[in-house]
């Protein structure tokens, strides 16, 4: 049985700004929801330099569309690639807030990514599919590698709430991300994350 999730905009941005010509740069956050833009704001993307914590996996991620936009119906792809072998969690949160884990999910559990492996989610062969739905806009995908397997979530998971395949998490963006933020500084000292934005778009 397959098990659809129909994002409303699974995510197109960039850990840094993307650059419109000679000088110019737009914030590829800046038509976010309140509670979207909390996300980006307590757990902000990893910088890619030096300053990113030592030992830390560098991590790429890539959507099947490279301009992020998706129309109803489309299905989405995203591809994950670490330098380190890593534990990864990918989280959505839509333009109400809510907040769901696709990746790990309840068909596929092993969230283990082998160094230098691309991992694309989902599999060719997955019971599950991300497929862009209306309302048209952004959707927020936050993805998180860490080389610890300690749990990000478990706590978290709102065990009433019904969401196929992915699992559905307790409160919101904004109050989502501060107890993600604490477990990522308390058992994931290392972890690194990137967010996407992907728009829905007619």
């Amino acid at each position: 049985m397959e098990t659809t999730f129909r994002v409303p905009a699974l995510a197109a941005a960039f850990a840094a700004f993307l650059q419109i010509g000679p000088a110019q740069a737009v914030d590829p956050y800046k038509d976010l929801k309140v509670e979207q833009r909390a996300v980006v704001d307590r757990i902000p993307s990893t910088p890619t330099t030096a300053s990113a914590p030592a030992g830390a996996p560098k991590m790429s991620t890539k959507l099947n569309r490279a301009d992020g936009n998706y129309r109803p119906g489309e299905s989405v792809t995203l591809t994950v690639e670490t330098d380190r072998d890593s534990y990864v969690w990918v989280f959505d949160t839509g333009t109400s807030g809510r907040v769901h884990q696709l990746f790990p999910n309840r068909y596929a559990k092993d969230n283990f990514v082998r160094a230098g492996k691309p991992m694309i989610l989902p599999a060719a062969d997955a019971k599950y599919q991300f497929v862009a739905s209306e309302p048209v806009g952004p959707e927020l995908l936050t993805v998180i590698a860490s080389p610890n397997k300690a749990s990000l979530t478990d706590d978290l998971i709102d065990r009433k709430t019904g969401a196929g395949a992915f699992l559905a998490l307790q409160g919101t963006g904004a109050s989502l991300s501060k107890d993600i933020g604490i477990t990522l500084k308390r058992d994931h000292p290392k972890a690194v994350v990137q967010h996407q934005v992907l728009r829905i778009v007619k």
